[in-house]
């Protein structure tokens, strides 16, 4: 596989990382699902089974009733890619999760996702994923700086379609 094209599809593996990423965070659990191949897996926390029912039932992508998520914003960085074959790779990537928890309470995780990743009809996707927990806090939540600046025009993130990004793009997509 010539270089040019190794670095295509590094640069396609790493725009799934963030989608999946966005997907989570506005709570967009079409565009999650679009992120794995059907019938993948992931092992994150107590769960171990396949995403889609990750993504369903377990989690809280898909909006329901009773979120202790207020608010979440994923940062992804260090991806590793390394090929295994032709249409197959491994990807490392670090993960800082900020989450803004009903109840008043604001917590840091950070850690790894393992991937494998493979290209089927010419797309890269999830077909296993390892969350890994390296750290984390847990703190009150503080007064947000718009408080203090209440004259100013903010537009705020949403967890859901009333997020300002679905002004430009699809959800889903």
């Amino acid at each position: 596989m010539d270089d040019l094209q190794r670095l295509l599809d590094k640069q396609a593996i790493a725009e799934v990382l963030y989608r999946r990423a966005r997907a989570g965070d506005r709570a967009d659990a079409e565009l999650a699902h679009a992120c794995y191949h059907p019938g993948a897996t992931e092992r994150h926390g107590a769960f171990d089974g396949e995403a889609a029912e990750f993504i369903d039932v377990v989690s809280w992508t898909r909006p329901k009733p009773g979120s202790p998520i207020v608010g979440m914003q994923h940062v992804i960085s260090n991806v590793m890619v390394n090929f295994t074959g032709a249409d197959e790779a491994f990807v490392e990537s670090y993960h800082v999760a900020y989450c803004q928890m009903a109840g008043g309470v604001d917590t840091t995780i950070g850690g790894r996702y393992l991937d494998r990743f493979a290209r089927r009809d010419g797309r890269w996707a999830i077909v296993h994923r390892d969350v890994i927990f390296d750290w984390s806090r847990v703190e009150p939540e503080t007064e947000k700086f718009w408080a203090k600046h209440p004259a100013a025009d903010f537009l705020y993130g949403q967890r859901g379609e009333t997020d300002p990004l679905y002004a430009y793009v699809a959800r889903g997509g």
